[in-house]
């Protein structure tokens, strides 16, 4: 599980890479849509205020 919050950069390519803030970079099987709806459904779910 990565922390969005720490995320830099994510692209396409056609793997899906993630950089982080520290410089490390991930290489994701999850398209980048769904990596952004996963996201979305985190933060609806959990919401900032907990």
């Amino acid at each position: 599980m990565l922390n969005e919050d720490f995320i830099e950069a994510a692209e396409e390519t056609p793997d899906t890479v993630v950089t982080m803030m520290n410089g490390h970079r991930y290489i994701l099987k999850e398209k980048l849509d769904e990596i952004i709806e996963k996201s979305y459904e985190f933060r609806r779910r959990f919401g900032d205020n907990q």
